[in-house]
């Protein structure tokens, strides 16, 4: 499947699977935004990533920032908002 002119963020692309979820998606062509919760582990965020961003999920100040980041770049007018608390951290979805 093709996915150029897709946008996607990847919690967490500084980790193992994270990494490889990355590459995987820029060789379909889609444009990857990654997370890490350091500056050091953003390090480890594949270099194919276009956007490497600081994300700390025990921090609502942290999401807080992340969803404006978003917002702003979208250019869309979109509105992303944080949903869901039923698995291990919440999640954030475009709402059109």
């Amino acid at each position: 499947m093709e996915l150029a002119n897709k946008k996607f963020l990847v919690v967490g692309a500084s980790g193992v699977l994270g990494a490889e979820l990355t590459r995987q998606l820029r060789a379909k062509g889609a444009e990857v935004m990654g997370t890490a919760s350091s500056n050091d582990s953003a390090a480890k965020i594949p270099s194919v990533a276009e956007v490497r961003l600081l994300l700390d999920l025990t921090q609502p100040e942290s999401i807080t920032t992340l969803t404006d980041y978003l917002v702003a770049a979208s250019g869309s007018g979109r509105h992303y908002q944080r949903c869901g608390r039923g698995g291990l951290w919440p999640s954030i979805r475009a709402q059109e």
